[in-house]
């Protein structure tokens, strides 16, 4: 079942799909905290199943999937604690395969990762019914099944005590250090102080070493801090599209004499007598904007929560 290279195969899932004679199964992956399979639970579908999709929810995936599961073919002991509300579980859809012996006697569709909300379970003498309500993971971020605030947090920004690096050669023209604006870099009797908006600035002294700064949060990073620690999801299985870390900020000159860019060098001047050599230079006066600079994509403002609600200061 790992590989599923059926999917691949066009002809064969045609010739499946139009088969008049379906026998349709479930598969339900009982999974750990880290979604490693712990046991495998199959039976026959019984009516009413289904799988809703809604894009204009939240949780977009919704499910209510009842089966007989046969004693015979299954280790149903403990199944009360296994398929638990919100437990995490994957399901799949099996038809009963007439067509080719090149495959498995089941064909399983994966489709997808649930959080059980609604178990029931109940034995006979024909075997065990199992009836599940269960949305996506969604459900953990929304309060429903988890992603519920303990207290009040501050997401826009954090705490952050500005350490000493002691370097071996010059951290201006060392490209390996990866620098961050709370550190403060020792090189011989020279320190250094570094921002991504302004780059090196020379530091008299290590005085600020120790003392405790707030440093910006980046967006990607509170999506990430609400996901983990508050919807209980491991750092392995997230992730973030479309969000970027860096973003271009506009530089303004607030100078009181004439600036001039060398469109062939990149480089910046005020002093007039550069603007006789080799190259075309643009001039730009107080007030203007000069350029751009990679920085840190973080939020603009407050962001706190509470328990109740979650406001936003502008």
């Amino acid at each position: 079942m790992g590989t599923y290279s059926y999917l691949k195969d066009k002809e064969f899932l045609k010739s499946l799909d139009t088969d008049s004679n379906k026998f349709f199964w479930v598969r339900i992956e009982v999974l750990d905290s880290n979604e490693i399979p712990i046991k495998n639970i199959e039976g026959r579908v019984q009516p009413g199943s289904s799988i809703n999709l809604n894009g204009n929810s939240s949780v977009r995936r919704t499910c209510s999937i009842s089966i007989i599961a046969e004693e015979t073919e299954n280790d149903l002991t403990d199944i009360e604690n296994l398929l638990a509300a919100n437990k995490k579980i994957k399901i799949f859809e099996g038809i009963k395969n007439n067509i080719s012996t090149q495959y498995d006697n089941i064909i399983w569709f994966p489709l997808g990762v649930f959080v059980i909300v609604q178990p029931n379970i109940s034995h006979s003498s024909t075997g065990c019914v199992i009836q599940l309500s269960c949305k996506d993971k969604m459900c953990l971020l929304n309060g429903e099944c988890a992603g519920g605030l303990p207290t009040s947090i501050t997401f826009h920004e954090y705490e952050q005590v500005i350490g000493l690096r002691q370097c071996t050669i010059d951290p201006r023209y060392d490209s390996t250090l990866e620098l961050n604006n709370y550190t403060i870099y020792q090189y011989n009797n020279n320190y250094y102080s570094w921002t991504k908006e302004y780059g090196w600035k020379d530091e008299k002294n290590a005085s600020s070493v120790g003392e405790m700064i707030e440093v910006p949060q980046r967006f990607y990073d509170i999506i990430q801090t609400l996901v983990c620690n508050y919807g209980g999801e491991d750092l392995s299985r997230i992730f973030i599209n479309d969000v970027p870390l860096e973003i271009k900020q506009i530089v303004r000159y607030i100078g009181n004499n004439t600036l001039y860019y060398n469109t062939d060098t990149g480089m910046y001047t005020t002093d007039n007598s550069y603007v006789l050599n080799q190259g075309e230079w643009k001039t730009f006066n107080f007030n203007e904007d000069v350029g751009y600079v990679y920085t840190d994509f973080v939020y603009p403002s407050s962001l706190v929560s509470s328990i109740e609600i979650m406001y936003v200061q502008y």
